[in-house]
């Protein structure tokens, strides 16, 4: 079997006609039947119904035809990627991040990283944090570091946990708190606190914070 076949039996298959098939793929009538009876006699069984009516697809063909797409990605995907190491192409990523969501360490985990791999190169892209997913989207951003968003907003994207999530707090310089360097939610007990809302989180601050600081 090779992959001209299983393109063969893809377009065939999306075509419903051999007919359509054919001039598709630039090829004769008789021709393309040939290769349909090869590729079935390869497989060891019938993909395509013939009738007066046309052809469509056996139940073994329906399910080969998946198979048949995945490999041909696969095959596709196998050959953009040895490309890309032939031609010697340097991959960006491109990070999007808000100054103030962006801990220290990341810098320092981000240097790390470059000097493990000297052919990526990592582009900061600023982005508001609430736009972040939007921007992965639409392919503005490839990746970005937030916090745990709900399932409807990342359909079809991957999210990692990476640590427990935090809140941070801005205080004036002489309140009794501010000498320390992390609160805990008894710290903030009857304390006001004004925050935002985001609605692509799993938890908004809001149901974060209920009960123990006055909103």
């Amino acid at each position: 079997m090779n992959d001209q076949w299983l393109d063969t039996f893809i377009v065939l298959a999306e075509c419903g006609s051999f007919s359509k098939a054919a001039n598709a793929l630039y090829i004769s009538t008789p021709s393309l039947v040939q290769q349909i009876n090869l590729f079935e006699k390869e497989l060891g069984f019938t993909v395509f119904n013939r009738s007066r009516k046309g052809i469509s697809l056996t139940p073994a063909g329906r399910i080969f035809l998946q198979t048949a797409k995945g490999l041909r990605q696969v095959y596709k995907d196998g050959l953009d990627a040895a490309a890309s190491v032939a031609a010697e192409k340097n991959l960006t990523i491109k990070f999007g991040f808000a100054p103030y969501q962006f801990p220290e360490q990341w810098i320092t985990l981000l240097n790390e990283f470059q000097e493990l791999n000297e052919s990526v190169s990592v582009r900061l892209i600023p982005t508001a944090m609430n736009e972040q997913i939007a921007a992965i989207y639409e392919h503005q951003i490839d990746l970005c570091l937030i916090a745990k968003p709900g399932a409807p907003f990342i359909r079809n994207l991957c999210y990692i946990d990476l640590m427990e999530d935090t809140y941070s707090f801005c205080m004036n310089a002489k309140h009794p708190l501010a000498h320390k360097t992390s609160l805990t939610m008894n710290d903030l007990q009857d304390q006001t606190v004004v925050y935002g809302e985001y609605p692509y989180m799993e938890q908004s601050l809001r149901d974060g914070l209920r009960g123990v600081a006055k909103l």
